[in-house]
């Protein structure tokens, strides 16, 4: 069972299976999960020399809605069509989720530049969505 989540490939491919929906995506790829669902996943291509990476980042539904209230240019209709979505990953997303990353590094940093960080990725995503028409 999968949480709302976005799945970021840094190096070697994965599938997903929901229900009839099957997706292959790879490095520089992005699977987002907008609900609770049961996915079948399987890692396709991995290696001793080159293993699989991948980054999960957890979606805050609530944030989400936040975020929503707050940018007027929102439509009513914006949001994921299917609760399943593969994407490219965007330069600033990955640079956002790498700086997020790396405050893993200092406590103090973590705590105070954390909560902006994750916003920021959610934010991404938002924003993503809306000039996707996701």
């Amino acid at each position: 069972i999968y949480q709302p989540c976005v799945c970021l490939i840094l190096q070697g491919k994965k599938e997903a299976l929901l229900q009839d929906n099957e997706l292959e995506f790879g490095a520089g790829e992005s699977l987002i999960v907008s609900h609770t669902l049961p996915i079948r996943s399987r890692i396709t291509q991995a290696s001793a020399e080159e293993p699989y990476l991948a980054v999960v980042f957890s979606i805050d539904i609530g944030m989400l809605r936040s975020l929503q209230n707050e940018i007027t240019l929102a439509s009513k209709e914006a949001g994921l069509t299917s609760g399943l979505q593969v994407e490219n990953a965007e330069e600033d997303f990955i640079f956002a989720i790498e700086r997020y990353l790396n405050l893993c590094k200092n406590k103090m940093e973590l705590e105070l530049l954390g909560p902006l960080l994750k916003k920021q990725i959610h934010f991404l995503l938002f924003t993503k969505c809306l000039r996707h028409n996701l």
